[in-house]
């Protein structure tokens, strides 16, 4: 028997790819299986997946680095290729193939991971007369598979609020572009360290939706998957240090770097750019070939016969609260009101409801509930929360206190920053209890849903909302209520269901898999969750988020 061994490394772009060949002379062996375990004398190989045709070996990749599994080990039947190293990078750039249909793959899976190696064994004639591989990849990705579970399921639920099958494609576009340069921040603290130091979260979409923060990579990310979830077809680009999106728009791509617009409340300089001088001069663009061999637009978008962002929200507000079209005057004092910032899109909402014309119509609280749905949650009336509300007011629930629960809603924020608007807070007047009429009453109803998992009773959320409003109690006492309350002691949680309560209620977020890991790790090396509550209540995030309900922590 004639073995050989030969080593090389090779770089492919940022990707390093360790080459380790093992050949080895074999005979003839007789399998249909596509399980496999190749045998040579008396010894086994392992029972793997046998491909015999590069489509099917990609199909392979492609689902092995969507699912996150580090480790990819397969039989490959190929006829001896004289560059090896080309074919298994091959491989998985074919995995790596833009995928309009699958939002989580292409440009996302990509950059879904810093690095990955491969080595192989060769078995000359090792298949039915045909050459045999055994192939293993190993991968390192920034984020698990549970992670991308729950932002897959994020994600549609936040498109299916700022999104709706009546926008035009660029509409679509703008809403998400909103919605991410109202709500993400640029992560200056890991961007500023050296690559070696940094936090490798910030280069993903999860970052970007949970953490509020990240870098290029992880915005254009989170745009392109929000995009791409909205059936409008986009790329990543990139050139030097820095990347951001090509967006279709009409057959035509444009230039989107919602990095570069983060924080400028809709005074885009880079929204639906063509490949103007300007843009070129500050992206230091030199070739088009950083655009893939798209065909980019030379002039910027223009918009014909498209209402503003600002516009849009009025006239949505005409169609659904009203129930018809928005007469020139009315448009243009509400758009300039909302423009100049002299009122948000809280207030705004509550006028046309408080509205002489629409308290004359005689609507049915089954319509009134739909109408709320409609305005704040940009969808239709669920069944559940048909039963609840309309139990609420039939036992003599105002609908001013059932507004306050719509109006000042998070879903509802997430419809104003679809159009580019500040969404505020209102107190409404005229509720059934004072305790429940405002924002505070939202921080005291979210202790119900985020700890004890349910919808707050009208006794306690009245309770709640007084002694926070009075500040008799603060929000860490409140929280501390609730957390170590009979009601959710006795439901006898686990520390993993604990912890991720505690991330809904401090952090406004999911879990992450890392800081999941470590808090339940002290939990079962005996910290008490007294401590941990503690842990999580003096973070940055839960003052952030007692100022945004006006209490103090």
């Amino acid at each position: 028997m004639k073995r050989t061994l030969r080593v090389a490394v090779v770089f492919l772009s940022a990707v390093l790819a360790v080459n380790l060949v093992t050949v080895l002379n074999a005979s003839k062996v007789s399998a249909d299986t596509r399980k496999y375990n190749h045998k040579y004398g008396s010894t086994y190989y392992g029972e793997y997946d046998l491909y015999d045709n590069e489509p099917d070996a990609v199909s392979k990749i492609k689902s092995d680095l969507i699912n996150r599994n580090s480790e990819i080990t397969f039989y490959y039947v190929k006829n001896n290729s004289s560059d090896k190293s080309k074919m298994w990078q091959n491989l998985v750039n074919q995995a790596l193939v833009h995928d309009q249909s699958n939002p989580v793959a292409g440009d996302y899976l990509a950059k879904s991971f810093d690095s990955y190696t491969y080595s192989y064994i060769f078995f000359e004639k090792g298949y039915n007369s045909k050459d045999l591989y055994k192939i293993t990849y190993k991968f390192s990705y920034y984020t698990s598979l549970s992670q991308e579970n729950s932002l897959s399921t994020s994600l549609k639920s936040l498109n299916s609020k700022i999104i709706n099958s009546g926008m035009s494609a660029y509409e679509k576009v703008t809403a998400i572009y909103n919605w991410i340069t109202s709500n993400v921040k640029y992560d200056y603290t890991n961007a500023n360290k050296p690559k070696t130091q940094r936090n490798t979260i910030t280069y993903t979409a999860y970052s970007a939706f949970y953490n509020k923060t990240a870098v290029c990579q992880g915005i254009s990310g989170l745009f392109y998957r929000m995009l791409l979830e909205a059936g409008i077809d986009n790329r990543i680009v990139y050139n030097n240090n820095h990347c951001w999106n090509i967006v279709n728009v009409d057959g035509i791509y444009y230039n989107c770097d919602a990095t570069w617009d983060l924080g400028t409340n809709g005074d885009y300089s880079y929204f639906m750019r063509g490949i103007t001088e300007s843009f070129k001069k500050d992206h230091s663009i030199s070739s088009d070939k950083i655009y893939l061999g798209y065909f980019i637009s030379s002039s910027d978008y223009e918009v014909e016969d498209e209402l503003s962002g600002t516009e849009a929200f009025v006239s949505r507000l005409y169609t659904v609260v009203l129930g018809r079209d928005a007469e020139p005057e009315g448009l243009k004092y509400w758009t300039d009101l909302l423009n100049s910032k002299k009122t948000d899109g809280a207030t705004t909402a509550k006028n046309f409801f408080d509205s002489a014309e629409f308290k004359s119509k005689s609507i049915s609280d089954e319509d009134y509930l739909a109408i709320l749905y409609k305005t704040f949650f940009n969808r239709e009336m669920d069944e559940g929360g048909r039963e609840y509300w309309l139990g609420e007011l039939g036992s003599g629930t105002s609908r001013n206190t059932v507004l306050s629960g719509f109006i000042n809603s998070n879903e509802w924020k997430d419809v104003c920053y679809s159009y580019g608007i500040e969404p505020g807070s209102v107190v409404v007047s005229g509720s059934s209890s004072s305790a429940s009429n405002d924002a505070i009453s939202g921080f005291a109803s979210r202790l119900y849903t985020t700890i004890l998992d349910r919808e707050a009773e009208a006794s306690g959320l009245e309770y709640w909302t007084s002694e926070l409003r009075a500040k008799r109690v603060t929000g860490t006492t409140a929280a501390y209520n609730f957390v170590f309350s009979q009601e959710f002691v006795s439901a006898n949680v686990s520390d993993s269901d604990f912890v991720k309560r505690l991330y809904r209620l401090f952090m406004d977020r999911e879990y992450d898999e890392g800081g999941l890991n470590y808090w339940v790790g002290l939990l079962e090396t005996g910290e008490s969750r007294e401590s941990v509550f503690y842990g999580f209540s003096g973070s940055e995030e839960f003052g952030k988020i007692c100022e945004s309900y006006g209490i103090a922590r």
